[in-house]
């Protein structure tokens, strides 16, 4: 019975280890792009259901490849590491944070309407842009696609992904460090 006892914690433990490294990014340790998306779907899915505002931001820092050009990869996974941490303590527990890929970050807010986005994006710009780390002087900013809407059965995260990257796409043409809304029309 202890025997097997054992082997069922030290299986449980290990499933649960596995878990947290198939589902976490290893260097900031956010959620990783396959767990971040497969919870917003349930996070869309419960928006819709209960018909509250549901927002997706997308997230990019700006001259990373120049960060890591000029001052090393360490430098670089530094950087990234502080952004998360900096997003992460501005956010509520309520809110869904990841990591889509290299540089790439999205946050979903559920049951603010576009004015209460808006500030919460403006807020993640202007911390971010407060952080500074040691090895890099002159601290690092952020650009910010933002999409609010009231979701209905027709609407999957895929698309909110596609219109988000379309505003983020918009912010880093219009100069970098700031936060640009994509219009959704019903």
């Amino acid at each position: 019975m202890g025997a097997a006892g054992f082997i069922l914690l030290s299986n449980e433990h290990s499933f649960v280890k596995l878990k947290r490294i198939a589902s976490y990014d290893d260097l900031t340790g956010i959620l990783n792009r396959g767990a971040f998306l497969q919870e917003a779907e349930v996070r869309l899915e419960k928006a819709v259901a209960e018909q509250e505002y549901f927002s997706f931001m997308l997230l990019d820092l700006d001259h990373f490849k120049e960060i890591n050009d000029t001052y090393g990869h360490d430098t670089g996974d530094v950087v990234l590491e502080e952004f998360a941490l900096t997003i992460k303590d501005n956010l509520e527990n309520s809110d869904l944070f990841g990591r889509l890929g290299g540089e790439e970050f999205a946050v979903i807010l559920c049951g603010l309407d576009e004015a209460s986005c808006d500030r919460k994006a403006e807020a993640l710009r202007e911390a971010v842009m407060k952080t500074s780390t040691q090895k890099l002087s002159q601290g690092y900013t952020v650009s910010i696609g933002v999409i609010t809407i009231m979701p209905d059965q027709e609407i999957w995260i895929n698309k909110l992904y596609k219109l988000s990257d379309k505003a983020l796409y918009q912010a880093k043409q219009e100069g970098r460090n700031r936060v640009v809304r994509y219009n959704y029309i019903y």
